[in-house]
């Protein structure tokens, strides 16, 4: 039985720091500008910066870069690495297998060998398999040692700080590994048979811990440059890493790392200006292979459009295509690599269709129940669960956990929170305490964990996510809150007003693109797509009567179901969040409301 079930959702106003907005002013931006800063910022992020001036936000600049010297253990990496390139030994870059891990290995390819003069032949690139798990895994360092030549220096990244038994079991072989990463120190402490370790998250660390593990090591690499000038072993004029910012941007942008950081938010937009000139091949070919032919990418671009394509090669192929496609050194080479990521693209989204098929069943059933928390147990790619939890935790506006089986014993899962007072860390560590054999593995934060389960785990499992989940929110329904910048006048509804938002970019985690609530009268519609899975609208302003087009992409059945009943004599109120959107057809520019959720009146 389907089961009529629409999540409880509310549009909720952003935060509103009136002194930020107030200080916009101030320094002359524009009364919408001054807004939409003052919904991003408080004075305890000014306080924390240490930038007295919005600008540092607004325009964001290279020459405002936290230094590297404040990166601990910095100086002790490089000159490792310096002493590892003055020798004659291998050279090994071990990374992560997602879009952070595979810029990672570029960024450590192209610095050692195109700047600081390593031999191309004396540098291996080891890329994680999804399929071996997280992190510096037995079999990676299995890889590492049968390496026939001998080996000066390791150098993980975007991985190893929760390693020790595997850079221990390197180090007894006369391995030496030096750790760069960004994600969280274990309770246990930082691996101790690491030769040195540049992490932001170390007790002592003063640098900004927002920044994603490609930018870590390419600060750790920029440090190597200077150091080797230091010591007379590289020209003074020789070039900077500069260059390789753009694979820094993509990283930074894949890996969803706050873009309120000022040193997030200055490499990003650095790296969005190197990819806009499209000189490198790889964006060359995006220009030309992707199906929106773009001739501006943006961050959200960028996270959509080309890291869900680099992640899919490790979902459901082989991690190398998403290497061969950014180490591309021509445009027919990184045609025919993004032409297998667009492969490895629908065929993540085939089996995505699939599981998601399954998972929707699956929800409805448990729905009968009332659940605080949805928990979906699924055959399939455990490349694609984290998809999946997200999709229906969205859907039902429900915490989520969706697990794939692995094995005959475990269960492997990946968990959304959805509902902003839910904390799933929390909940896990809960769970922990109180069945100490539980979880096999856990980890995450407090809006997105993983997880293995045994099999048999599962009925307690599900028992005791919903049972603390709803004590969390003290057993009031979950509700999903939209959050929104507030409305717009209708003589606000227009391209200058975009441009005003446009420059704010680059929008991301902590520095969301702009959205709008507001009440319009619906004076014409008709479903779109392939599978007619779109609304194409036409909305009037109900203070002055002007006309806009509006697209909602793939919204609910029932939101569809509603429209589509409508009578066509009458004329329906909505109430609907929104993003302004520049829709160019033969040359024509005009706005449109591209809409995240809509609610008849």
């Amino acid at each position: 039985m389907t089961i009529a079930y629409a999540p409880t959702i509310a549009i909720q106003q952003r935060a509103f720091d009136q002194a930020i907005y107030e200080h916009a002013l101030a320094e002359g931006h524009s009364p919408l500008t001054a807004r939409l800063l003052a919904q991003r910022l408080n004075q305890q992020d000014l306080a924390q910066s240490q930038q007295p001036l919005l600008s540092f936000w607004v325009k964001p600049q290279l020459k405002h870069l936290q230094h590297p010297a404040d990166l601990k253990n910095i100086d002790q990496a490089a000159q490792l690495i310096a002493r590892a390139i003055q020798s004659d030994g291998l050279i090994v870059l071990a990374t992560d297998y997602d879009t952070d891990g595979v810029t990672s290995a570029w960024i450590g390819y192209h610095s050692l060998t195109q700047y600081l003069g390593v031999d191309p032949n004396r540098v291996v690139c080891i890329i994680s398999k999804r399929a071996d798990g997280y992190g510096l895994t037995q079999e990676l360092c299995e890889r590492i040692v049968a390496l026939d030549q001998p080996i000066d220096l390791v150098i993980s990244a975007d991985q190893g700080s929760s390693d020790e038994p595997q850079i221990a079991y390197l180090a007894e072989r006369g391995i030496a590994v030096c750790v760069t990463d960004h994600h969280q120190i274990p309770v246990a402490g930082p691996p101790t048979s690491a030769a040195s370790i540049v992490n932001p998250q170390l007790d002592g660390c003063g640098y900004d811990k927002q920044i994603c593990g490609c930018f870590v090591l390419f600060l750790v690499m920029s440090h190597v440059r200077q150091t080797l000038i230091s010591q007379g072993l590289l020209a003074p004029d020789s070039p900077n890493l500069r260059p390789l910012l753009h694979q820094v941007a993509l990283g930074t942008i894949a890996d969803s790392v706050s873009l309120k950081s000022v040193n997030n938010r200055a490499v990003v937009k650095a790296g969005l200006l190197q990819m806009n000139q499209f000189i490198h091949p790889i964006w060359q070919a995006v220009q030309q292979a992707h199906p929106q032919k773009p001739n501006q990418l943006t961050a959200e671009f960028i996270a959509f459009q080309i890291a869900s394509r680099i992640n899919a090669a490790s979902r459901v192929n082989d991690v190398q295509n998403a290497f061969r496609f950014i180490n591309a050194s021509n445009l027919a080479e990184a045609l025919d690599a993004f032409a297998q990521l667009d492969r490895d693209n629908a065929m993540r989204q085939q089996q995505q269709t699939a599981m998601m098929a399954a998972a929707i069943e699956q929800a409805q059933a448990q729905l009968a129940d009332n659940p605080f928390c949805i928990v979906i147990a699924l055959e399939g790619n455990p490349g694609i669960q984290g998809i999946i939890a997200a999709r229906i935790g969205e859907r039902y506006g429900l915490p989520c956990i969706a697990l794939t089986q692995l094995n005959d014993q475990e269960y492997a899962g990946s968990g959304r929170a959805i509902v902003e007072d839910v904390d799933l860390i929390t909940v896990f560590n809960a769970i922990d305490e109180q069945h100490p054999n539980l979880f096999i593995s856990k980890g995450g934060h407090k809006a997105a964990v993983g997880c293995q389960i045994p099999l048999t785990a599962l009925t307690l499992f599900r028992k005791k996510m919903n049972q603390l989940i709803a004590e969390q929110l003290h057993f009031q329904r979950p509700r999903l809150t939209l959050p929104s910048d507030g409305e717009l006048t209708p003589e606000q509804l227009n391209l200058t007003t975009l441009a005003d938002i446009d420059a704010l970019e680059p929008y991301g985690r902590d520095w969301p693109s702009p959205r709008f609530n507001g009440h319009f009268s619906l004076v014409g519609w008709r479903c779109v797509g392939k599978d007619a899975q779109h609304l194409s609208l036409k909305l009037q302003t109900q203070a002055q009567g002007e006309m806009l087009n509006a697209i909602f992409f793939n919204p609910a059945d029932r939101v569809i179901e509603q429209i589509m009943s409508l009578n066509e004599g009458k004329t329906p109120t909505i109430e609907c969040l929104y993003q302004l959107q520049c829709n160019s057809f033969m040359g024509r520019s005009q706005l449109q409301l591209r809409l995240d959720y809509l609610r008849l009146i």
